[in-house]
């Protein structure tokens, strides 16, 4: 089997939705994780708790790239680290080394530090897809576009990054706003003893202790919240189940992924067997 060369770019510490993604792909055997980059707020700590989870998955060889501090400081996860360095290397340095276009890069953050290497992706032909944008559908169903927050958190990365012109997929709140694990799939990788479930777990649990806001919060004992950020992941397990197709987008003053404008890309409007799909993460998380 041929595996998928990737890098996530994360920041997770905030929404545990960038956990459940990091152990899925950690989970899956068609995929190789060649690096795991952190970005937004307090970089130490997302560096620091990236190590953390790829030392629970038994992936310590995965490195970390740690990129800018921006924006708010918060620490719902805090609770799981070590006072141990974060053991990052510089971000761009990391890109240069590992990008080629047989690799694909897994955006699950906003633009601050992913714009700063937006060149070389163009420049190397690799492919981008990433958890952004709204198009026609908003926050929780509702039946219009919003700001997200991958975008809003700072519009002018955002738009840094587009005018690089790189290979890019998007997968907008269109087809991820409400992708949520519950029933006997959900109980199934609470009670599995498997590492990549204990791991997300044990997260969840932390991050449900200490919430502080973000994605809507859900009764852990019985649900996930909303796992936006499993969307990119889906895409290359899965990629027959979403319809892709080119689109022209303007990025807003206030955040929004409208279309018409400037920006060539191609985004996933529609999704079909999500359900299917929620029980083959959960099966392989238990492994």
């Amino acid at each position: 089997m041929t595996k998928q060369k990737i890098i996530i770019d994360t920041d997770v510490g905030g929404d545990i939705d960038d956990v459940w993604a990091l152990c899925l792909a950690l989970a899956s055997p068609e995929l190789d994780v060649r690096l795991i980059s952190v970005s937004e707020g307090d970089t130490d700590y997302k560096a620091r708790l990236a190590r953390a989870i790829l030392d629970d998955c038994g992936r310590p060889d995965i490195p970390v790239a740690k990129g800018y501090d921006y924006g708010l400081k918060e620490y719902p996860q805090v609770g799981l680290l070590s006072d141990a360095p974060p053991n990052a290397i510089a971000y761009r340095a990391a890109y240069e080394q590992i990008l080629a276009s047989d690799v694909t890069v897994v955006g699950l953050s906003p633009y601050t530090s992913l714009s700063t290497v937006a060149d070389l992706v163009a420049a190397r032909g690799s492919r981008v897809v990433a958890m952004a944008g709204s198009i026609d559908r908003g926050y929780f169903g509702k039946a219009q576009a919003d700001p997200e927050c991958n975008i809003a958190w700072n519009v002018a990365a955002a738009r840094r990054f587009f005018s690089a012109r790189p290979a890019y997929t998007m997968l907008p709140l269109d087809v991820c706003g409400d992708l949520v694990l519950c029933g006997e799939d959900y109980r199934t990788v609470r009670e599995s003893v498997g590492r990549f479930a204990r791991c997300v777990m044990r997260h969840y649990d932390e991050w449900d202790k200490r919430y502080i806001g973000g994605a809507r919060k859900a009764d852990p004992s019985t649900s996930s919240s909303i796992l936006y950020d499993l969307a990119p992941i889906w895409l290359l397990l899965h990629p027959d189940r979403f319809t892709v197709a080119p689109l022209d987008i303007d990025v807003t003053d206030d955040g929004r992924t409208a279309r018409g404008g400037d920006f060539s890309i191609r985004a996933a409007l529609r999704v079909e067997g999500v359900d299917e799909m929620l029980r083959d993460t959960a099966r392989r998380l238990c492994v």
